[in-house]
């Protein structure tokens, strides 16, 4: 096949990680695929040769990521026809290992059909669906897709909303946030906990004081911002009254008590002391 320098170094290697970086259409799937063969034609070889090799593999022994179910079939078909090549080229030449070669890749081409060649979520799946035993969960697991995970979340929390006894204890949420919101929040709490690594304890990640304290502070900080653009916005508007000498009696004396109270006060004041002033 043509390949240039570059692709002939990466399927012919015999380092066993062979990193291959480039754009699309630039024919990885098809550097890939030879890369695969070319492991098993190792593997022939030290068969033949009755020797052992760090890089060779037969198709049992190779385990091929791709980021989509669709490059998976594709991959394994590209392999398959390659093979079926093999056996044809082994059957016309004739030598005295002809039979052994032969079966070599009859063989490889039967065990392609339990190939791992797949996406990461399908190999992750198959290996705990081989060790289930080991990984301590039900052999006969399955996988939620994103349209199952999402109609399970909806009978989830359509049962959650529907407990009126939990709706009791939460009343005072529902003052303050809708159900779409406190949903969001439960899954982000969810999500976070999923993050956690196994032996840490929820109470010691929910901790109630801290997040107490954390809260405070988030008030006080909100607080500031809303100080600070309520200043300088009405120090704009203090610029723009009239000129004092223009104006007579109660309303001049107003003007005047309004400019020298944001004449002492100061958006870098604290909230509580800013509020006092300003009464």
């Amino acid at each position: 096949m043509d390949f240039n320098q570059e692709q002939r170094t990466a399927i012919f290697s015999d380092k066993p990680l062979v990193v291959i970086s480039a754009g699309a259409g630039s024919g990885k799937t098809r550097v890939l695929t030879e890369r695969y063969i070319h492991l098993c034609e190792l593997k022939l070889a030290s068969l033949l040769k009755g020797e052992s090799s760090d890089v060779a593999a037969d198709v049992q022994e190779i385990v091929a990521i791709t980021f989509t179910e669709k490059a998976a079939r594709e991959m394994k078909e590209r392999i398959r026809k390659r093979i079926i090549e093999l056996v044809s080229l082994a059957e016309e030449t004739r030598h005295e290992q002809q039979e052994l070669v032969i079966n070599f890749w009859k063989q490889q081409k039967e065990a392609l059909d339990q190939a791992h060649i797949s996406t990461i979520h399908g190999f992750c799946h198959q290996l705990l669906h081989d060790f289930s035993l080991k990984a301590e969960i039900p052999p006969n697991f399955s996988i939620l897709d994103e349209l199952d995970a999402t109609l399970m979340k909806h009978e989830i929390f359509t049962e959650l909303f529907a407990d009126s006894q939990l709706m009791m204890q939460s009343r005072e949420l529902f003052n303050f946030y809708s159900k779409s919101q406190i949903q969001e929040a439960i899954e982000a709490v969810y999500a976070k906990v999923n993050e956690l690594e196994a032996g840490v304890e929820l109470r010691t990640f929910f901790d109630v004081n801290k997040i107490i304290h954390l809260q405070l502070e988030q008030l006080e900080s909100d607080k500031q911002l809303l100080i600070s653009h309520f200043h300088k916005q009405a120090v704009v508007c203090v610029e723009q009254f009239p000129p004092v000498d223009t104006l007579k009696g109660a309303q001049a004396k107003h003007i005047v008590a309004i400019e020298d109270c944001f004449t002492q006060l100061s958006e870098d004041l604290e909230p509580n002391a800013y509020f006092e002033k300003l009464q």
